[in-house]
This record gives structure tokens, C-alpha cells and sequence, in this order.
């Protein structure tokens, strides 16, 4: 994700998910800490997810447009030398 900082070495790569829970091991004194510096992290965290899902729709949606495209070229190509042969 890139652009967050690392509170008492609990990152959001140790963040573990089950649902809409987040899981990370911490001790009684760092709960409330790294419960705010979560609540920080969360909407950059929702914003580049959303980015991600965007790209990969637009690249999708591209692929998809090229593969047409090659099958309507292919289509047009044989229905051109079909029309060219006589029998």
C-alpha cells in the first residue's frame, strides 16, 4: 500500500481479517494505541482498495474490447477470403 508508518512494529501487513474483524496480537497497554492508529490507516486503506478495483475493472473491461475486437477482425478476414473463392 505504500505511505503509512508502523506503530510499536504492528504495520498493516499483521493485520489479519475474518469478516469485518480486524486481528492483530497486542498487549493490554497497546490495544487503544494501535486501535487509533487502525482508525488512521483505514480510509487511505479503503481509498487505494477502491483505486484497485477501479484499475482492475477498466483493464478488464480493455482485454475484453482488444478480444472482440481480434474476433471481429478474424470474422471479417474469413468471411472476406470465403467471399473470394470460387468453386
Amino acid at each position: 500500500m505504500g505511505g503509512y508508518s508502523s506503530l510499536l512494529h504492528k504495520g498493516p501487513e499483521y493485520f489479519r481479517f475474518s469478516g469485518n474483524t480486524a486481528i492483530i496480537a497486542a498487549g493490554p497497554r497497546e490495544v487503544q494505541r494501535i486501535v487509533d492508529y487502525f482508525k488512521r490507516w483505514l480510509p487511505q486503506t479503503n481509498a487505494v482498495y477502491a483505486d484497485r478495483i477501479r484499475a482492475d475493472a477498466s483493464r478488464a473491461e480493455k482485454e475484453e474490447r482488444e478480444r472482440r475486437r481480434k474476433e471481429i477482425a478474424n470474422a471479417e478476414l474469413r468471411a472476406s477470403v470465403n467471399k473470394s473463392i470460387l468453386i
